[in-house]
């Protein structure tokens, strides 16, 4: 049932207050259901109009109206609000007001009758019908509009239904009703034997529900059902709201002007069905399967003639029994049907739903602990890991992450404006050997001590190729902004990192919650231990000058024979190695302090970021609950045939069902592809983001949305 039969009629389906609204509901819900896809529905020749006096159903953004994640709620060019006109401006001056001229009468005797009207119509008649009446042009153009509509979908403009629903208890729909009808029977479009109209009327429930004005309850729906009986043969002609003119001019159509299925909330057996929740639903399913029926058999046929009341069409007028001669008297009309509310189905739908959100629950479960067994799926219980040994003792992701002590000292560079430079022990390395000890005795007679004073001029004047030496390079590189920018790059490349293993699956939500704490333990334990460090390179810069002078000594105190033998060179050949030690140690002395402001920095920043991860976290673990639980709601289950009394009764397989989820859990690939979709959903798509913006656009609407999709 995935098309019209183009041979059936375009529809268009009018519900009329808060009863004729929840069915609309419920029908458009199901529609969404059996054609998920924008441009299917788009080729359906169905159109829809929803009348009220308030525009509860119409509020932006409301969940109920959500189908798999899409939105089925009404367009503004399908409602007709008819409380824009204000009651009382309508009774204080009635004669700017022509077409309810015969309504209205008297405007102050009207206040009197009708006194307080609150919400809606106050469930009174008589004020449902003012308001309506004031916004009949309104009404008319809306249904010409989905005439216009659903016609040019289909190419038929010779016959159209319309489906007219209302409950008869309240006032805007008991109100409205009559001219409703009347109204398209006296237009143009809708007035020759082409148009068909239902009008689908539920009789107010014999046990009055909480919080229904009990007043007037009963007694409105008994109102607009003789008035709906004596429309429908022609013996009762309304005024005309749109005109102004006394009666409506009608002519009969084969004894009747429209179909009148009526109905309420209990059925043969006594089973009650809820009006609010369910009753819409049965209804809007019956009207469903009339539309879209395209199997023909005995079956639809007997039950297409009694929607349309076929067999009794020579019979449906009852006459006044008083009446004399054969010009008797039309009393009420007997072309009255209803509905069953008792159904076996095969709840495919549901069926389906009950598998997707079984396997929504393994996939959250995926993405929260990624713990997979054999025999069970994805398991509710985090994994067992060390995080210090796989992410901080190993040292690729400390570099990685620009998190080792060769980043963190500017052994290497951090950011990447920065121009390329040698090492630290490099740049000493290389420097020891620029002046050999031929070169160095050339120019000073101890060339040991040339080759100290130009470690020494270096250090002080000419660092790498910054030409500065190293206390006023890494006093450059430890102001405020600087250091921010450094710490900023650093926290950076860590969520990058983290986001992009979360993102394509390598990290659960439980994984990146302890990545990032252990990394935050490692920042201030590496800051922690920094005096240590301190102490320990303090220690050595004195075993290297101690070496220093002992080398010196040695040096200026050689032997005529050592010196023969070339002793000399050797000791030049220490000095430049005992320098390259001793002066990569002071470097790194200074660099310490550097590391420390650093570290400082970096873990303030980090403490930050640690928080909008828990809180991405918790936020994103809270939807996945609240769907969860929703999930639970609408997987709820119902028995097979346990009482044949009630009005639905679901047959389905469900160890059948129970086996083919289970085959599913247990396909790890699978449910892992299902879960990189729903992450990447829940982000849109976004191969990078920072975490605390994540947050900020997460709402539990959005991930129950695209859990409707993705699943």
């Amino acid at each position: 049932m995935k098309q019209i039969d183009p041979t059936k009629p375009n529809h268009i389906l009018i519900g009329i207050g808060g009863t004729g609204g929840k069915i609309l509901k419920a029908f458009r819900k199901r529609l969404w259901e059996e054609f998920p896809k924008a441009e299917d529905r788009r080729r359906l020749s169905v159109g829809f109009v929803y009348v009220d006096s308030t525009d509860e159903m119409m509020k932006p953004g409301d969940p109920s109206w959500k189908v798999f994640g899409q939105n089925a709620q009404f367009e503004e060019s399908e409602f007709v609000n008819i409380k824009t006109t204000d009651l009382g401006m309508i009774l204080n001056n009635p004669e700017a007001f022509p077409g309810l001229k015969n309504i209205v009468k008297n405007g102050e005797m009207m206040k009197k009758t009708l006194g307080e009207v609150g919400a809606a119509a106050g469930q009174k008649r008589r004020a449902g019908r003012i308001l309506f009446a004031s916004n009949i042009s309104k009404y008319l153009a809306a249904v010409k509009n989905q005439y216009e509509k659903v016609t040019s979908v289909s190419g038929n403009k010779g016959n159209c239904h319309i489906h007219i629903f209302a409950g008869l208890a309240g006032g805007t729909g008991s109100g409205s009703i009559i001219d409703a009808v009347a109204q398209l029977r006296t237009d143009a479009s809708f007035k020759g034997d082409s148009t068909e109209i239902t009008v689908y009327a539920m009789v107010p429930e014999l046990d009055i529900p909480a919080g229904c004005q009990a007043g007037r309850y009963h007694q409105n729906g008994y109102a607009a059902l003789c008035e709906l009986s004596a429309l429908n043969i022609g013996e009762f002609l309304p005024c005309d709201v749109k005109t102004g003119a006394e009666h409506v001019d009608i002519n009969t159509i084969a004894n009747r002007q429209f179909g009148l299925m009526v109905y309420s909330n209990v059925n043969e057996n006594g089973a009650v069905v809820n009006s609010f929740t369910e009753l819409p639903k049965l209804l809007a399913d019956t009207v469903y399967f009339s539309v879209f029926m395209r199997l023909k058999n005995g079956v639809t046929d007997d039950f297409q003639r009694g929607l349309s009341c076929e067999n009794i069409n020579d019979f449906c007028v009852e006459y006044n029994t008083n009446s004399k001669g054969n010009d008797k008297e039309r009393a009420r009309t007997k072309a009255v049907s209803s509905f069953g509310i008792k159904r076996i189905v095969y709840p495919e739908q549901r069926v389906v739903e009950h598998i997707s959100y079984t396997l929504a629950d393994s996939v959250f479960n995926q993405m929260a602990y990624n713990n997979y067994k054999d025999d069970l799926g994805f398991i509710t219980d985090p994994q067992k890991k060390d995080y210090e040994q796989l992410y901080i003792k190993d040292d690729g992701q400390r570099r990685k992450w620009m998190l080792d002590d060769s980043f963190l000292m500017l052994n290497e560079r951090i950011l990447d404006t920065d121009k390329k430079f040698e090492k630290i022990e490099d740049f000493w390395k290389n420097l020891s050997v620029f002046y050999n000890y031929d070169d160095a005795k050339n120019a000073d007679s101890n060339p040991l001590n040339y080759l100290e004073q130009f470690f020494l001029d270096t250090y002080k004047k000419a660092f790498r190729i910054h030409k500065q030496g190293v206390e006023e390079y890494y006093s450059d590189k430890s102001k405020d902004e600087v250091l921010k920018t450094q710490a900023e790059f650093i926290l950076e490349t860590i969520e990058h990192d983290l986001y992009t293993q979360w993102y394509e699956g390598g990290l659960s939500l439980t994984d990146l919650l302890q990545v990032s704490d252990t990394i935050l333990i490692y920042i201030k334990n590496r800051r922690n231990k920094i005096p240590e460090n301190v102490n320990a390179l303090e220690e050595r810069i004195r075993d290297f000058e101690q070496e220093l002078a002992g080398n010196m000594d040695e040096y200026t105190h050689l032997s005529l024979l050592q010196k023969a033998t070339g002793r000399p060179k050797d000791c030049y050949t220490d000095h430049q190695a005992i320098l390259t030690d001793l002066y990569t140690a002071r470097t790194e002395l200074v660099a310490m302090d550097f590391t420390s402001r650093l570290l400082s920095k970096l873990q303030v920043f980090f403490e930050e970021f640690h928080n909008q991860v828990q809180m991405f976290v918790g936020a994103l673990a809270q939807c996945m609950e609240e769907a969860a639980k929703r999930i639970s709601d609408r997987n709820q289950q119902q028995g097979s045939l346990k009482d044949m009394k009630q009005a639905v009764i679901e047959v389905r397989e469900d160890a059948k069902v129970a086996s083919f989820e289970k085959s599913l859990l247990l396909n790890r690939n699978r449910m892992e592809s299902i879960a990189g979709t729903l992450r990447h959903e829940l982000v849109g798509n976004k191969t990078y983001a920072h975490f605390d913006e994540l947050t900020k656009e997460l709402t539990i609407e959005k991930a129950f949305d695209v859990v409707d999709n993705v699943m």
